[in-house]
């Protein structure tokens, strides 16, 4: 992740946060300020994006250093290129941008306010160009790691464009491709049995069922099958042929319902 940022040239032309220690510029206030509203999930508050510099701003940065990237001392400071504002775009990346202005937004056009959506729709830019850099490192690595289909029909590119048109184009093609490539552990077709690859993720099985078939039913992982007893426990190895996932699959449907 880092080094693909680096790729991007700057989106900070000085550093944003406490006084004395950040040159604070308007347009770089706002485009934290932006970037701190696209993650309200995480913050769970609105930040004005008025291009000032205060206490709530320096108090957000400093929590976000805090909690969500464990520094052990704050300093309540973005710089252009540091580990904040990596983390804050890589954070910014996970949601959608903004799809209406903020509600302290003037009503009517003013020149501020004109200004200030340029900035928004450059940050946009910005984590679009990083999005597709991320995906693209994505799709070479599992290229490089995919040991090649295993049955005789693959996805096409039809495939993956009807997908994206199924989403509404609310999902980008690449994002798609990518995110069939990883979960199918780089196979992205179908198996011998003209099954789609699937990755039944076993864990998450226990959660919906709250654990209540731990003890009538060995949970097995994804991947795993074989039952061994081992000083009194049973353990599990030897990892499952694609077919025997979909059995389990269909198995255990009953169960969730």
């Amino acid at each position: 992740m880092d080094n693909s940022l680096r790729r991007l040239p700057p989106l900070l032309r000085s550093a944003v946060g406490t006084p004395g220690k950040a040159g604070n510029f308007q347009r770089d206030v706002i485009i934290v300020q932006y970037l701190f509203n696209l993650i309200k999930p995480i913050i769970q508050y609105d930040i004005p994006e008025d291009g000032m510099i205060s206490p709530t701003l320096i108090r957000t940065i400093s929590q976000f250093q805090s909690i969500h990237l464990r520094f052990q001392h704050p300093d309540g400071v973005i710089e252009p290129e540091g580990k904040t504002f990596r983390g804050l775009i890589a954070a910014a990346m996970k949601y959608p941008v903004a799809a209406r202005q903020p509600s302290f937004a003037p009503s009517f056009p003013t020149q501020s306010s004109a200004n200030e959506n340029s900035i928004r729709q450059m940050v946009n830019d910005y984590l679009r160009k990083e999005r597709y850099n991320v995906v693209n490192e994505t799709l070479e690595r599992s290229k490089l790691m995919a040991s090649g289909i295993d049955g005789a029909v693959s996805l096409t590119e039809q495939d993956y464009t009807n997908a994206w048109e199924n989403l509404n184009r609310r999902v980008e093609l690449n994002i798609i491709k990518a995110f069939s490539i990883v979960e199918s552990g780089g196979r992205s077709g179908f198996n011998t049995l003209n099954l789609p690859i699937i990755a039944y993720e076993g864990h998450i099985f226990r959660k919906y069922t709250k654990r209540k078939y731990d003890q009538t039913h060995l949970f097995c992982p994804i991947g795993m099958c074989q039952k061994r007893v081992r000083n009194g426990k049973k353990t599990i190895s030897t990892r499952l042929p694609h077919g025997i996932r979909w059995r389990r699959l269909t198995r255990w449907m009953p169960m969730l319902r």
